[in-house]
Order: structure tokens, then sequence, then C-alpha cells
């Protein structure tokens, strides 16, 4: 296979958001990133962030699926390494949806520096954080009218 060799000043940043099955253990899950991860480094690109936002509870069910295991890459590399990444995201059945965006154009991939804080992933953040709701205090009818008629006669005095 012929492959094209890019200037390397001449590089794209992009950010890929996807939504894996939420029924998938922790292992499966991190394999299905490695493999993504890979695919990336096979490209030549780099990947500079990587962040697994856990379990959540989606706007909309999917494959009626309530929830999904969010994760978030960011990673430079050239023309072309968008098809391949989404072409595996499409061929792994467990990845419901994903969504990829060009940040920026002409980078110098040699001069992203990666800090390897950013892409370490236990495989706790895979479990399912709820988030907490706020009590909301709800308030009688009686409640509402007696705070209405004090209101009243602060205004009259």
């Amino acid at each position: 296979m012929y492959k094209v060799e890019y200037p390397r000043h001449r590089a794209r940043e992009y950010e890929s958001v996807y939504i894996l099955n939420p029924d998938l253990t922790k292992e499966e899950a991190a394999k299905i990133t490695q493999r993504i991860n890979k695919v990336i480094e096979n490209q030549g690109g780099k990947l500079v962030e990587m962040q697994v936002w856990g379990k959540r509870v989606l706007a909309y069910p999917i494959k009626k699926k309530e929830k999904g295991i969010i994760i978030y890459i960011k990673y430079i590399g050239f023309p072309g390494i968008v098809e391949e990444v989404e072409r595996n995201f499409r061929m792994i059945e467990d990845v419901y949806r994903f969504i990829t965006v060009k940040l920026r154009e002409n980078v110098d991939i040699d001069a992203v520096e990666v800090d390897k804080e950013k892409i370490t992933v236990d495989e706790e953040s895979y479990v399912y954080e709820p988030v907490e709701e706020e009590k909301v205090e709800e308030k009688t009818e009686e409640e509402s009218g007696k705070k209405e008629e004090e209101t009243k006669q602060e205004t009259k005095s």
C-alpha cells in the first residue's frame, strides 16, 4: 500500500467523542479504547488527551439503552486519519455514536508535547458515578398562601 508523506507542520488537531455500550465490562471498554488509540498511532498521529467521562445517562435512548460510557479523545494527525478512526468506530458493534471535530490546521506535530497524565486512564473511570441532584423544596398551597398574606401585610405597614 502506498503511503503519502505529509510535511510535519501540516498536521491537524481533532477531537472525538464516542459512546460505548453501557453493559461492557471495564476490560472490554478499555480494549476498545486501546484499539482506537492504536489506530491513531498507526496512522502517524499523536494522542494528546483522553478522558473517560464514565457511564452517564443519555439524553435519549440509543439501541434501547438509557446509559452509555462516554469517552473523549483529542489527537493530532494528517489527512485521512479521521476516516480511518471513524471506519473503526463503525466496525466496532459496541460503539453506539461518535462525532469528530477539527480544531486546528497547520499544527507542527513534532512541536506538540504529550502529557502522559492526560492520557492515563484507570479502569475505575468506566464506572457510573451518579451526579447528586439538588433537592427542591416543594411548597404546599397553604404555605405559599400564608407567605403571600404576610408580604401583603408588610407592604401595608
